[in-house]
C-alpha cells in the first residue's frame, strides 16, 4: 500500500520541523536540519522509483520545504547542494512542464534554478543547475529538439554573469510558453521559403547518400544522416523581448549567441533570412556578418570588430573570425604563423569554448572548400581543428565529447560531400580533397585510439565512409599521397571479415606499392574477428593470394615499420595463419625459398620454424630444400636458430 505523495511528503516534513525545534537551544541546529533533509530527500528518491501514477507526482511547493530551499547553505559539492536535490526530484516525477516552469503560487523551479544559477553559475553546482535548466526547457514541445541551441543560450549566460541577462532569459521562455505555434511559424516559414528556393539539407544530403551502391541498406540508418537542426522559437522570442530592453549588454549576448547559432547550421540561409526580417535589433557589425552567409553579394565593407563581445567568447574565437574575414575579404592567404597565436589559446579553452570553437572552424571549412577562392586557407584552419580535438582529450569528460563531435564531423555535409572526392574540378580541389580527406583519417585514428568503445550511432557514421573507402582501393582510385594504411587503421574498427578478405585479395593483386604497404595493418585488422560468427561463415581467400602476401611482405624495403605493437616482423602474418590453418598449405616448396636466402632479418627462420611445427608436410619439404640451399644463419642468434634446427628434426 504506497501512500499518497503529498501525506508522504508531509509526514515529512513535520519530522523536520519538530527535529529542529528540539535542537533550536543548540548551535547545530542548521547542522541537524541539513541532515535530516539529506535522509528524507535519499528516502523520496527511492520513493519515486517504485510510485506510479498521482503517487509519483512531487509537489513542488512541499518538497521545496523538505529540501531546504530557502536555508541551504549551498555546498558547492553537487550531491550535497539540498536545492539541487529537491528540485531533480521534482523535474523527475513532475508531468506537467508549465507548472515546473510558472505555475506555482511560489517561485517555481525553473525560476529557482536561475536565481541558483546566476549565484553559483562557476562551480559544479552551477554546472547542475544549467542542465537541469537545459533539460527542463527541452520539456516543452516546440524546443524538444534544440537542448544545442539551449546549451548555448545557458553557456553564453553563465560568461555574462550579468542579472539583466537572466531576466532576459526568464521573459523569453515565457513567450515561448504563451505563443509556441506562432513563433515556431515564423521558424518555419524561413525554412520553407528556404527549401522552395532549392536549399533543404535533408534533400542535398540523400542525394550525396546515394551517389554510391547501397552504402547503407538500411533506411532508417540513412535517415540518421540528416542535416542539423535550424533554430528553434526560443530566438524569435529573445529577440522580441530584446526589443523592450535598453540594456546593451543584452544585446552583446543576443548577437553572440546568435553567431554560434549560425556556426551550428549546414545550410544558413534560413537563419539569415529570419535575422535580416529583424535587422533593426542587430548592430551593424552583425548585419554585415550576417550578409556574407545570405547566399546574396558580399557586404562591400568587412565587419568591425565589437571590443565588447569578448565578453562572451574566447579570445581564439575571436583571432579565428579576424583570421577568417582577413582571408575573405583581403584575400589574405592564412599561414601556419597566421594561426598559430589561435593554437595557443585554444590550450585555455575549457570543454564549452572548445565546443563552440568546433562549429565555428567547421563553418569556416565549409566556406573554403565552397568557394574555390578561399581553398588557399583550408590547411591553417584544419590545423586549429586538429588542436580543438587534441585539447579536448585533455579535458574531464573529453572522450565523450570528441567521439560526439566526431560523429557530428562524419556526418557533416561537407564530409559527406569531399571524403575522397572523385570529380575534383581542377589541381587546387584535388589538393583540398587530399588535404580534408587526410585530417580525417587522422583525427579518426587518433580519438578510437584514446576511446575504448563507440556509440552505435559513431558506427554507422564510420561505417559509410569505411563502404567509399574499400570501394576506392579495390578500384585504385585513391589520390595519390594518400597512405592506404591510414585507410585502414581508421576504419579497422568497423571492417567486417568479408572487407579484409576482400581487401587483400585486392591490395596483393595491385601493383601499387603504396597498396602493398597496407597489407600489416589488415592482418592485424582481422585478428578482431578472431572466434565472432562473422569469421566462421566469410569466405576464404584464394589459394594463390596466400603466397602474394608473404612475397609483398618479403619484397618490404622498410621491415621495422611493419613491426606491430613491438612484435618481430611477420609475426602478424603467422598469426593470421594460425587462426586459418588451412591457409599454410596453399605455402608451396618455391614460396618457401626466398625464407632460407633472406640476409636481412631473423624473422624468415621463426616463419619457417612456425610452419614446420604446424605441417608436417612442409617440414618434410624444408628437410629436402635444406640439402640443397644452406639457410643464411651466420648472423642469426643462437636460440633461433636451434628452435630452428629442434623443428626440423623431430
Amino acid at each position: 500500500n504506497v501512500p499518497p505523495t503529498d501525506q508522504l511528503v508531509s509526514h515529512y516534513r513535520e519530522t523536520v520541523d519538530a527535529a529542529v525545534q528540539d535542537s533550536a537551544g543548540l548551535k547545530g541546529s542548521a547542522v541537524v536540519r541539513g541532515s535530516y533533509c539529506q535522509g528524507i530527500l535519499d528516502v523520496l528518491a527511492l520513493y519515486k522509483e517504485f510510485a506510479t501514477g498521482d503517487h509519483g507526482d512531487f509537489d513542488w511547493k512541499l518538497v521545496a520545504g523538505i529540501g531546504g530551499i530557502q536555508t541551504d547553505h549551498l555546498n558547492s559539492a553537487v550531491g550535497e547542494c539540498l536545492q539541487l536535490r529537491a528540485i531533480g526530484l521534482v523535474l523527475d516525477a513532475c508531468s506537467s512542464t508549465e507548472a515546473l516552469l510558472f505555475g506555482c503560487e511560489e517561485q517555481s523551479p525553473f525560476s529557482h534554478l536561475l536565481e541558483l544559477f546566476s549565484r553559483c553559475r562557476e562551480d559544479a553546482v552551477g554546472r547542475s543547475a544549467a542542465l537541469l535548466i537545459t533539460n527542463l526547457l527541452c520539456k516543452v514541445n516546440v524546443l524538444e529538439d534544440y537542448g544545442w541551441e539551449v546549451g548555448i543560450w545557458m553557456e553564453k549566460l553563465r560568461q555574462g554573469q550579468h542579472l539583466e541577462l537572466v531576466r532576459l532569459l526568464l521573459e523569453s521562455v515565457k513567450l515561448v510558453l504563451s505563443d509556441p505555434n506562432g513563433l515556431n511559424s515564423e521558424v518555419m516559414r524561413c525554412v520553407t521559403a528556404h527549401g522552395a528556393a532549392g536549399g533543404v539539407a535533408g534533400l542535398n544530403l540523400r542525394d550525396i547518400l546515394q551517389q554510391t551502391e547501397e552504402t547503407l541498406g538500411d533506411l532508417k540508418e540513412l535517415e540518421s544522416f540528416q542535416a542539423g537542426k535550424y533554430f528553434s522559437p526560443l530566438l524569435p522570442a529573445v529577440l522580441k523581448a530584446l526589443g523592450d530592453s535598453s540594456d546593451p549588454l543584452c544585446k552583446l549576448y543576443v548577437h553572440s549567441v546568435i553567431k554560434d547559432i549560425l556556426h551550428y547550421q549546414q545550410q544558413p540561409q534560413a537563419l539569415c533570412k529570419f535575422l535580416n526580417e529583424r535587422s533593426e535589433l542587430l548592430s551593424k557589425s552583425l548585419r554585415r556578418y550576417i550578409s556574407i552567409w545570405s547566399g546574396g553579394a558580399m557586404p562591400q565593407k568587412r565587419p568591425q570588430k565589437d571590443k565588447a563581445a569578448g565578453a562572451f567568447c574566447s579570445p581564439a574565437a575571436e583571432e579565428l573570425e579576424d583570421a577568417f574575414l582577413d582571408h575573405l575579404f583581403v584575400r589574405k592567404d592564412i599561414t601556419s604563423a597566421t594561426v598559430r597565436p589561435i593554437v595557443e589559446d585554444v590550450n585555455s579553452c575549457d570543454m564549452a569554448k572548445c565546443k563552440a570553437l568546433f562549429y565555428q572552424v567547421l563553418f569556416y571549412v565549409k566556406a573554403c572548400l565552397d568557394s574555390t577562392e578561399l581553398l588557399g586557407g583550408l590547411r591553417a584552419f584544419l590545423k586549429v581543428f586538429r588542436k580543438l580535438f587534441e585539447r579536448c582529450l585533455q579535458l574531464e569528460d573529453g572522450q565523450e565529447n570528441c567521439l560526439a563531435s566526431l560523429d557530428t564531423l562524419l556526418r557533416h555535409e561537407t564530409t559527406l560531400s569531399w571524403y575522397l572526392r572523385e570529380e575534383a574540378e581542377d589541381a587546387r580541389a584535388s589538393g583540398a580533397m587530399l588535404d580534408y580527406s587526410s585530417f580525417l583519417l587522422d583525427m579518426i585514428t587518433l580519438i578510437l585510439l584514446e576511446t575504448p568503445s563507440i556509440s552505435s550511432k559513431l558506427e554507422v557514421s564510420l561505417r559509410y565512409l569505411k563502404d567509399r573507402s574499400v570501394h576506392a582501393i579495390i578500384n585504385q582510385s585513391l589520390p595519390k599521397g594518400l597512405d592506404c594504411t591510414k585507410l585502414v587503421a581508421a576504419f579497422a574498427p568497423v571492417l567486417s571479415e568479408v572487407d579484409i578478405v576482400t581487401l587483400l585479395e585486392a591490395v596483393v593483386q595491385s601493383n601499387s606499392r603504396q597498396l602493398r604497404k597496407s597489407i600489416e595493418e589488415l592482418l592485424c585488422a582481422s585478428f578482431a574477428h578472431s572466434g565472432s560468427d562473422s569469421a566462421e561463415s566469410a569466405p576464404l581467400l584464394p589459394a594463390a593470394t596466400i603466397p602474394r602476401i608473404l612475397s609483398c611482405l618479403l619484397k618490404c624495403k622498410n621491415r621495422e615499420a611493419m613491426e606491430h605493437d613491438g612484435k618481430p616482423f611477420l609475426s602478424s602474418f603467422m598469426r593470421f595463419l594460425e587462426r586459418r590453418p588451412v591457409y599454410m598449405l596453399a605455402l608451396k616448396v618455391d614460396d618457401l625459398k626466398p625464407l632460407l636466402g633472406d640476409k636481412e632479418s631473423p624473422a624468415h627462420l621463426d616463419m619457417l620454424t612456425f610452419l614446420m611445427r604446424h605441417s608436417v608436410l612442409h617440414r618434410q619439404h624444408l628437410q629436402q630444400l635444406v640439402q640443397s640451399q644452406r639457410p643464411m644463419t651466420s648472423h642469426l642468434p643462437a636460440a633461433g636458430v636451434a628452435s630452428f634446427l629442434r623443428a626440423l628434426i623431430t
